[in-house]
């Protein structure tokens, strides 16, 4: 049986949620201050000779730390998955490597691709809590009616709800697994499936899985 401290570990959750404090809000604060250095991390200032771009990300990167972050508890699965990122010009075979999903059982729930090789062969029920931040992105990835916290002419303020803690486990459901995928993955394209038989679920489940496991998968020539 499979508690949830111990699902965390394995899902990497455990430093990311600060479990170890006993205040909620200094939980919730230390959480906000790393998002924060996660968004400067992935998407930083601009340079001083791009000085018109600038004052631009500081009022987005201002538009993030004023947002309030928005917790809820979500009912979702963590099913093993088989991924491939062919970040290469060349076709990708036998580099399928396994991970996690994290999928909310209702439709516009979070999914969240998880970087661990932990999961058992088994479907797991569990309640998650997922909290909603800003992440800034340049303007130009952003689609033109995709909705927004903040826009201006250089960047955007999305809202993004990623999985902070799992809070506990309600089943374990062991499945067939599935061997890794030998198919060759086209260049710069990415590939998902599950590494569990999920024939047999519902298939109302079955398709929110299958929907979330679509959303990590890229066809460079749909592009």
């Amino acid at each position: 049986m499979t508690d949830a401290d111990t699902l965390e570990k394995l899902l990497g959750l455990q430093d990311k949620a600060q479990g170890s404090s006993s205040s909620t809000a200094a939980r919730a604060a230390a959480g906000q201050e790393r998002w924060c250095a996660l968004v400067r991390r992935v998407n930083p200032r601009p340079s001083w000779w791009a000085f018109r771009r600038r004052p631009l990300w500081q009022q987005a990167f201002d538009a993030v730390t004023a947002h309030r972050p928005r917790s809820r508890l979500m009912e979702a699965v963590v099913i093993p998955i088989w991924i491939c990122c062919n970040n290469s010009d060349e076709p990708a075979v036998g580099r399928f490597e396994r991970k996690a999903l994290f999928c909310g059982v209702h439709d516009g729930d979070v999914d969240e691709e998880l970087e661990t090789d932990g999961v058992p062969d088994q479907l797991l029920f569990v309640r998650g809590e997922c909290t909603e931040r800003g992440w800034l992105a340049p303007i130009e990835v952003v689609d033109s009616g995709e909705p927004t916290l903040f826009r201006n002419q250089a960047y955007a303020v999305i809202a993004r709800s990623p999985l902070e803690r799992i809070v506990g486990i309600d089943e374990e459901r062991p499945l067939p697994p599935q061997p890794a995928p030998t198919q060759a993955v086209p260049p710069w394209d990415d590939e998902a499936v599950s590494a569990v038989d999920l024939s047999g679920l519902d298939e109302e489940l079955r398709r929110r899985i299958e929907s979330a496991l679509e959303d990590l998968r890229f066809d460079n020539d749909d592009d």
